[in-house]
C-alpha cells in the first residue's frame, strides 16, 4: 500500500509542479539556497569566534586557580579520582590585570 501512495504522490507532482512530500521542494523553492546567510550574520559569528579563540589563548597562560593557593598532591591510593593521582602545584592566582582582562573577554 505503501509503494501505492508514493506513486500517486508522484503523479501529482509530475502534473502539478510539487514536491512527492507535501510543503517539500515546490517550485518558489527553486532558488533556495542554505548557505546564503545574511553578511552582517556572518561577521558576527566571526567576531564571536575571534573573541573565543582570544579567551582560550589568554586562559592557557593563567594560573589554574584565581585565587592563591597553596597546591596539593594526592597519591591514587589516598583518594584520587577513580584511582588516579591528583595534584595542583602552589600559585599566587590572578594579577588584577588578569582578572580585568579575563572579564574583558
Amino acid at each position: 500500500m505503501v509503494g501505492l501512495e508514493c506513486e500517486v504522490q508522484r503523479a501529482a507532482a509530475a502534473r502539478y509542479g510539487e514536491s512527492p512530500i507535501a510543503g517539500y521542494g515546490t517550485a518558489s523553492d527553486a532558488s533556495f539556497d542554505p548557505f546564503d546567510f545574511p553578511a552582517d550574520s556572518i561577521a558576527v559569528q566571526r567576531e564571536a569566534a575571534g573573541l573565543h579563540a582570544e579567551l582560550r589563548r589568554f586562559q592557557a597562560t593563567l594560573p589554574w586557580s584565581w585565587e592563591p593557593h597553596e597546591g596539593w598532591e594526592a597519591s591514587e591510593q589516598s583518594g584520587g579520582l577513580r584511582g588516579y593521582g591528583s595534584s595542583r602545584p602552589a600559585t599566587q592566582g590572578w594579577s588584577p590585570k588578569q582578572a580585568t582582562t579575563y572579564d574583558r573577554l
